[in-house]
């Protein structure tokens, strides 16, 4: 099984000599089809996902691939593409079971929820669904799959969330745009009505958010809007800093290792998604040995000139470099949850 995570901390944080990797969570990729045509969502070179050319493989290879990522991580996140449009979908995740990871997240766009809630419910903790916006006609007009699409994930969260003894966790998950800021608010509503978490994230440009959004006034409402939230005891992902460098595009010393991310044949990046390095295969070489190659061919992870604003570049980086702040954020968290708000 993976290192403890305060041995992780104390590598990630102190003693890097380059020649572990020790990631606290792992995102898988099981597809890249999509289905949906999201103006926004692309990789880090700015290709969109369902343009990719790298075909899915069987369930049994990827319960492979799954399992020997859990080798290195105990935290563990789905996503795609559109995971679900995996033609063995089911079977993978009925398949999860044997590697106990502590958390298994899977992200959607929540179209084929429906058809998969028993195998949610039994094998995953936190059910990612992407929702942009409640207006019907911008929706649909995004997903590009004609009209009653949104009306129809809508149905499905609520199939989820009323799902008998569900104990996985809903998360809304929400791309900021220039051209959405304002429907946000709405969509945050809807979700705190409902006790599930809210997750924003910008809109990016291959490694970069769009300069209308960086010099968006209204981005920076939004964000400030939800640290008030948040310090309210509103359910929002990340913490007081995190929000506060999304909101202001702070940059920050990136921690690109504490994240391993593997595409649908095993394939890992390094250091990050974002600058889309494929050093080797999961199934073939040992992960530090994958780590060792790359550093020497490519040079050290943290050479870096950007800070990429995405969740899992940002978040787990500002845990190695301020812990106590991220540690004190997250009492008073759970300080709130203990009470019902106003």
């Amino acid at each position: 099984m993976a290192t403890h995570p305060l041995r992780k901390f104390i590598r990630h944080k102190w003693l890097d000599d380059g020649s572990r990797w020790q990631p606290f969570v792992a995102i898988h990729y099981l597809t890249y089809a999509c289905d949906f045509r999201c103006p926004y969502c692309a990789n880090g070179a700015d290709i969109p996902y369902h343009q990719l050319p790298t075909p899915a493989v069987d369930g049994a290879m990827a319960l492979q691939i799954i399992g020997r990522i859990r080798q290195h991580a105990d935290h563990l996140v789905l996503t795609g593409g559109e995971p679900l449009l995996h033609p063995e979908a089911g079977a993978i995740l009925a398949g999860l079971e044997q590697f106990a990871f502590d958390s298994v997240t899977l992200t959607t766009n929540g179209e084929r929820i429906d058809q998969f809630l028993p195998a949610i419910a039994d094998h995953i903790t936190t059910l990612g669904i992407s929702l942009d916006t409640l207006d019907a006609h911008k929706a649909d007009a995004w997903f590009g799959r004609g009209q009653g699409m949104l009306a129809h994930i809508l149905a499905n969260i609520e199939q989820a969330a009323n799902y008998p003894g569900r104990r996985f966790d809903i998360l809304i998950s929400a791309v900021v745009t220039p051209n959405n800021i304002e429907d946000l608010y709405a969509v945050y509503a809807y979700s705190q009505q409902r006790s599930f978490q809210f997750s924003a994230t910008p809109e990016l440009q291959g490694i970069a958010p769009p300069e209308k959004l960086r010099a968006s006034a209204a981005y920076r409402d939004f964000f400030a809007f939800l640290r008030r939230e948040k310090a309210r005891g509103g359910n929002i992902f990340g913490s007081q800093q995190y929000l506060e460098h999304l909101g202001e595009f702070r940059p920050f010393t990136c921690h690109p290792l504490t994240t391993l991310v593997v595409d649908p044949q095993g394939e890992v990046f390094y250091p990050c998604l974002e600058k889309s390095h494929v050093v080797g295969n999961i199934l073939a070489t040992d992960l530090d040995a994958l780590r060792r190659q790359a550093e020497g061919e490519m040079g050290l992870s943290t050479a870096c000139d950007h800070s990429c604003h995405s969740a899992c570049a940002l978040g787990l980086s500002l845990l190695i470099e301020q812990p106590a702040r991220e540690v004190a954020d997250f009492l008073g968290q759970t300080w709130h949850s203990a009470f019902r708000r106003d």
